[in-house]
């Protein structure tokens, strides 16, 4: 939930991770795309954390859209 400190949320912690050779973790809570925060990491490597809701369906989603990135 980033943008609640910027309004380029996620993406510009993915940018400076990038540019000092630091590895990124993203939450599941995330206030912008997995796939855009990807894109402006710039090859970096990510981690992802995901919160497994009551609905398991939505939490394996997301974490095969992350192994796909």
């Amino acid at each position: 939930m980033h943008r609640l400190a910027h309004p380029d949320c996620e993406i510009a912690t993915s940018r400076a991770a990038a540019k000092n050779g630091i590895a990124m973790g993203l939450s599941s809570w995330s206030t912008c795309s997995m796939k855009d925060v990807v894109a402006h990491g710039k090859r970096n490597p990510h981690a992802f954390q995901v919160t497994i809701l009551r609905d398991r369906n939505v939490a394996l989603k997301m974490l095969k859209r992350a192994e796909r990135k």
